[in-house]
């Protein structure tokens, strides 16, 4: 048995096997960076539910966690205290592409001050270290 391909090529039903597999693995792949980027995202902008959460005093450092794919975002909004950033990041989920690497960025100035360096009581040094070995842990036993 044999089909078209998209170049009018005749296919195989060994091509058309391997076509699928092709397709499947992508879409575990794309499953599996969505999964992830949702998990990271939930670390961070759940205030005090998880062990490397965002500190909140107003709000700022948490709603300027931005996803964003092939680049990494250059914003940051200091007026917007919504703290939202979690929400517009499984916005951007759907238009996810299998292969291009996911950027999570914070470009406050104190951002690294108040996560890592341990200058905020409501957070431990490292935190965003300690959020991605979480992450990784969780993906690993999933």
């Amino acid at each position: 048995r044999t089909s078209r391909s998209r170049r009018g090529e005749k296919m195989s039903d060994f091509g058309i096997f391997i076509k699928q597999q092709n397709e499947d693995i992508e879409k575990e792949i794309l499953d599996l960076k969505k999964k992830t980027v949702l998990q990271i995202m939930k670390r961070l902008t759940a205030h005090r539910r998880f062990t490397g959460s965002t500190p909140v005093k107003t709000g700022r450092a948490i709603t300027n966690w931005i996803m964003n794919e092939k680049t990494p975002s250059r914003d940051f909004d200091w007026d917007d205290k919504s703290q939202n950033a979690m929400s517009k990041a499984m916005g951007k989920l759907n238009s996810l592409s299998t292969f291009d690497i996911v950027y999570i960025s914070n470009n406050l100035s104190y951002i690294d001050y108040i996560m890592n360096q341990g200058h905020s009581k409501q957070t431990p040094p490292n935190s965003i270290e300690l959020t991605i070995a979480e992450v990784v842990a969780i993906m690993e036993n999933s």
